[in-house]
């Protein structure tokens, strides 16, 4: 999935989305959980190696997190 969006900031939409289907199946929905969890009892920091500071895994994960914690954006 990453590999296919790598250098393609057009794809965005498209990366999010499939993202977010992984994040909701297994073992990745068991860690995502565990993350849920992490951030109610402090601060979670979110590495990514990506160049692109608006478009990596990272952005997109803490959308997620933010969305399912019915938190604002910061």
């Amino acid at each position: 999935m990453r590999r296919e969006f790598h250098g393609h900031p057009e794809r965005w939409d498209k990366f999010v989305a499939a993202y977010r289907k992984e994040l909701a199946r297994e073992p990745a929905a068991s860690a995502a959980r565990d993350l849920l969890a992490r951030r109610k009892i402090g601060t979670i920091t979110l590495l990514y190696a990506a160049r692109d500071e608006e478009h990596n895994n990272a952005v997109a994960l803490k959308a997620w997190l933010e969305e399912a914690c019915g938190a604002s954006p910061t």
